[in-house]
């Protein structure tokens, strides 16, 4: 695995984790009400999806059971259609599509570095 992919994958899982980190306790009329956490949320999207871009063509379809193009198009969403965000689907992205694909992320990085 080259270094940037390592590295790329690290900062996916860890904005991951953030953006999850930000919505514990928070129930959805909260999230809705509250402008501060839904940018903090938006932004660990960006990220993760900046950090997919990052990752080298090879090592995306060495994986091609991560929904990359899913992760890369949502930042491009958030980024280029800033004005017409859907909050629901910044919640069903952290709360129900999140929590999978972090554990698959995980896993894969546990077998990358397993791997030398």
């Amino acid at each position: 695995m080259k270094p940037r992919d390592l590295a790329s994958l690290v900062d996916i899982i860890e904005a991951a984790r953030l953006a999850q980190s930000f919505l514990a306790g928070i129930d959805r009329d909260n999230f809705d009400s509250n402008l501060l956490i839904q940018s903090a949320v938006i932004r660990q999207i960006e990220v993760m999806g900046e950090a997919t871009k990052r990752l080298s063509e090879a090592f995306r379809n060495d994986h091609p059971h991560v929904p990359w193009r899913k992760i890369a198009g949502m930042r491009d969403i958030l980024i280029h259609a800033y004005d017409h965000v859907d909050p629901d689907e910044v919640w069903n992205a952290v709360t129900v599509a999140m929590p999978g694909l972090l554990e698959q992320l995980e896993l894969l990085l546990k077998s990358q570095r397993a791997e030398g």
